[in-house]
């Protein structure tokens, strides 16, 4: 019995040694490959307009990445989790420049890719790339480079098993973009909200607008009634007018047909006398007339 623990006491650590050992041979330093400025916009685009190849299941993250990667012919260049961490990358300088801590003051536009994310993550660019499907079933695993990460066994029975593939990485990458699109989904719910109170203000101000409108229109009522009463006025002053021409032009003929009978000397002495009176009384009276008329015609 002691015998066998001695044995198994040195041979943990042989195996704990070999183990450090292969871990370093694995862990190796990992070529980036650098986007170019159009990739890169390519990149963000082609991410925001498949959005629904990101489901948050397993694997569907590593294999939206390929499926994009091998759209852009990166499938040789760059790997699934380079991908999905150049895309978290840019999501936190984003998030970092629009919502900086208080008291901190940022330049957001100094940051080349700013305007790019602010359209991708405020939903301005969906439909922006073409929409892509998955991987087709036969796609080689040979056309993309590996992720080069170590995968967990299970020792059962002092027995090396490989056990399900579970990768935490991939897990952890999945829900920090999960976070950041929550944070996103936040922060266009609070600029929406502010867009819905001045939306609510500016609707206040149209109906304050609407009521001044309908005021003046029921001023401007009240001063058509106003002129059309004057109107009404005028057309029978106008009738007044008409009427009282008429009388002088009766009076014209009676003068007219009284100077005609006293210029003739038709009557006698008395009725020569009363000629004598006529004319003063006739020329007052053509006198009033003619002030009359021009009154008229001035109104």
């Amino acid at each position: 019995m002691d015998a066998t623990m001695e044995n198994i006491e040195h041979t943990l650590p042989l195996y704990s040694n070999n183990a450090k050992k292969k871990s370093k041979k694995k862990v190796n330093s990992e070529y980036t490959y650098k986007l170019s400025e159009y990739e890169t916009m390519d990149f963000v685009k082609l991410r925001v307009s498949n959005r629904y190849m990101f489901t948050g299941r397993r694997n569907a993250s590593r294999l939206a990445w390929r499926a994009i990667l091998k759209h852009m012919g990166l499938q040789g260049k760059m790997t699934a989790s380079q991908a999905m961490k150049k895309w978290e990358n840019l999501k936190k300088r984003y998030k970092e420049l629009k919502y900086p801590p208080p008291g901190v003051q940022v330049f957001p536009h100094s940051w080349r890719w700013y305007d790019l994310m602010s359209d991708a993550m405020e939903g301005r660019l969906a439909g922006s790339a073409p929409i892509i499907g998955p991987l087709p079933p036969g796609t080689s695993e040979s056309d993309f480079l590996p992720d080069a990460r170590p995968r967990k066994r299970n020792m059962i029975g002092g027995m090396g098993i490989m056990g399900l593939h579970c990768d935490p990485d991939e897990m952890d990458n999945e829900r920090a973009a999960l976070e950041t699109e929550r944070a996103a989904l936040e922060g266009e719910r609070e600029v929406m909200g502010r867009e819905r109170m001045a939306l609510e203000r500016e609707q206040a101000g149209l109906e304050r607008e609407l009521a001044n409108l309908d005021r003046e229109r029921a001023q401007l009522e009240r001063e058509k009634a106003a002129v059309e009463r004057e109107r009404g006025l005028i057309e029978k002053e106008k009738a007044q007018v008409a009427r009282d021409r008429l009388a002088v032009e009766r009076d014209r003929a009676l003068l007219a047909e009284g100077r005609a009978a006293a210029e003739n000397g038709a009557e006698g002495q008395s009725s020569k006398t009363s000629g004598q009176r006529h004319p003063g009384s006739l020329e007052r009276t053509e006198r009033f007339l003619k002030m009359f008329e021009k009154l008229v015609e001035r109104m």
